[in-house]
């Protein structure tokens, strides 16, 4: 499970937030969110944690249609709740707060999101929480589309420095 939290690299972090599934692993009582959800985009992120291929400068959260913003850690119930616009709105004020004093600890260089239509609204509006000089970029698309993007921005995230040697 990604811990999120390696405090040594505060100058170069990243941060994914991924929209949660419908499909998720039935369980009794509560489990970390990380392993409650099971849909592709999670899977994806899954294997390459699996194949080592995660930066260890990358943290990842999850937003929830019933919990909000949430770590991979949380402890949740399993649930079957589809976000609406109206949950989304009133999620947005939470969210952007819970946002906004996890940048302002670290030195963040991107947010990358994959998430929905609906899912986005519960992040808006962007500007309360994004400080200026840290990029947001949004997987758009269909899900094809946004699981190669995430895959490629994670991977690039994983790419080696090239020095020039004199």
């Amino acid at each position: 499970m990604p811990e999120g939290t390696d405090e040594s690299r505060d100058n170069d972090r990243y941060l994914l937030i991924l929209g949660c599934s419908a499909r998720k692993r039935f369980a009794k009582g509560k489990v970390a969110a990380w392993d409650l959800y099971d849909g592709v985009a999670f899977r994806v992120v899954k294997r390459l944690e699996r194949e080592g291929r995660l930066p260890d400068n990358m943290e990842i959260l999850i937003l929830s249609a019933r919990y909000g913003l949430i770590r991979p850690k949380t402890k949740i119930e399993f649930y079957d709740q589809r976000m609406t616009p109206e949950l989304a709105r009133c999620q947005a004020s939470y969210n952007c707060v819970f946002l906004r004093r996890l940048l302002k600890r670290g030195r963040y260089q991107e947010v990358f999101v994959v998430a929905g239509r609906t899912y986005l609204a519960a992040l808006k509006p962007f500007e309360a929480w994004l400080p200026s000089g840290v990029q947001l970029s949004m997987a758009g698309g269909g899900i094809g589309q946004k699981l190669r993007k995430m895959k490629s921005w994670v991977s690039n995230l994983n790419a080696p420095l090239i020095s020039k040697e004199d």
